[in-house]
């Protein structure tokens, strides 16, 4: 997967950006306090049980429309603290999202730069592999010759063994990274 879609994907981000989006609402939500509303509710109906007298009664239906209009002007100093505290919790809910974003940025590159590297160092003990292998094939002829001593054989052989499980180990490592 490309970075920005591992990115995208990551609980974490997805869990600030939510927290961000509900900042932002409840901010939106704090400048609409501000508006004179009129609101027809149940209560007007059951005011009266008859269309008509529901239109004739002004004095409930006044009620209702002028506590909408003035409620904005009269709790002016609440509605303001509650604006200045969601606009807190929306910049502070940003910098949680940035620091979220950068710290998961800095996971994945790691994790990116690792697999490169663990690749690299597979690359190069696959080369010693074919290096020593050669060695072990050349001291078998030096041996048969006897220009060398079992001991060099044996060394050479230990070398390429213990090569061999220096790469499985770095394999284990790459699949590691993979999955995680």
């Amino acid at each position: 997967l490309p970075p920005e879609q591992l990115l995208k994907n990551r609980p974490d981000i997805l869990q600030a950006e939510n927290r961000l989006l509900a900042a932002n609402a409840d901010l939106i939500s704090a400048k609409k306090a501000f508006y004179p509303t009129i609101q027809l509710n149940a209560s007007m109906g059951l005011e009266a049980f008859r269309w008509s007298v529901l239109f004739e009664a002004p004095a409930s239906l006044a009620i209702n429309v002028a506590s909408g209009m003035l409620m904005p002007v009269l709790n002016r100093r609440i509605l303001k603290a509650h604006l200045m505290e969601s606009s807190g919790k929306e910049k502070e809910a940003y910098l949680i999202y940035e620091k979220t974003i950068l710290n998961a940025y800095k996971e994945v590159f790691e994790l990116l730069q690792l697999y490169e590297n663990l690749n690299k160092m597979i690359d190069l003990k696959n080369e010693e592999l074919r290096i020593l292998e050669e060695s072990i094939v050349s001291v078998r002829a030096l041996y048969t010759t006897g220009r060398s001593t079992y001991l060099e054989k044996i060394t050479a052989q230990e070398y390429f063994l213990q090569t061999q499980m220096e790469l499985l180990e770095l394999k284990f490592r790459k699949a590691q990274v993979q999955v995680g």
